[in-house]
């Protein structure tokens, strides 16, 4: 590249070919990160940078003033926008720029001290404990559902409930469950993998990789589900 060289984030839009940012979020980190990341990473682009003024700027042009502009035009095309989301298209797109200093093609992160104010955000939604968990009562009503519906059609799917309640698994935990997974002689459950935007993949943290007991009724449950 040569000294001076400007890239542009949507060069050849209309061919729909994005030869930065997208060829950076599906090529240079497709082996450091997950799919459903990437995938984030386009939609992000895709909703709150081609369609601003910031997406066509060329990137060693870009200042603290022009990210300022771009947060307002993020706001106008979704009023309701919750800081924390907003924190993830900032951290998707600093780590754009993070990979544009690698490659030499600017020399500072224009996100890198940037922080909005919370207050610019919608509030996030104020759920109380009653509204977070069930009744003791509940859960149980909806067990007996549960089996009810699982003695009428034999269908597995009924019993996934009742697998949530007893575990404590995420569903995405539940539907990435493998036979291999489950250890009937010693009562282990192992968590391995999720699914998560309709994709197979590994848990994002090591903490999400877990062994844990479970009970011999569970253990039943899956046993129907198996047989």
């Amino acid at each position: 590249m040569k000294s001076g060289e400007n890239i542009g984030w949507t060069a050849n839009i209309q061919n729909g070919n994005y030869d930065t940012m997208n060829s950076f979020s599906m090529i240079s980190r497709k082996h450091q990160v997950k799919k459903d990341t990437i995938e984030h990473d386009v939609r992000y682009f895709e909703m709150y940078i081609k369609t601003t003024e910031f997406g066509n700027m060329q990137i060693d042009e870009i200042t603290i003033e022009n990210v300022d502009k771009w947060l307002d035009d993020c706001l106008r095309i979704n009023p309701q926008m919750k800081y924390k989301y907003f924190m993830d298209i900032k951290s998707s797109l600093s780590q754009f720029f993070t990979w544009a200093i690698q490659m030499r093609i600017i020399q500072d992160n224009p996100l890198r001290n940037f922080s909005p104010n919370k207050t610019i955000f919608a509030p996030p939604k104020e759920t109380s404990e009653e509204l977070k968990t069930f009744s003791n009562d509940e859960k149980k009503a909806i067990i007996d559902e549960a089996y009810k519906d699982y003695e009428k059609t034999k269908s597995p799917l009924c019993l996934g409930i009742v697998i949530l309640f007893h575990t404590g698994l995420r569903v995405g935990e539940l539907c990435g469950l493998q036979w291999q997974d489950i250890d009937a002689d010693n009562n282990m459950l192992h968590i391995r993998r999720q699914i998560s935007h309709k994709t197979l993949s590994e848990p994002k943290t090591e903490n999400g990789k877990r062994s844990f007991q479970i009970t011999n009724e569970t253990l039943k449950i899956f046993e129907l589900i198996k047989y």
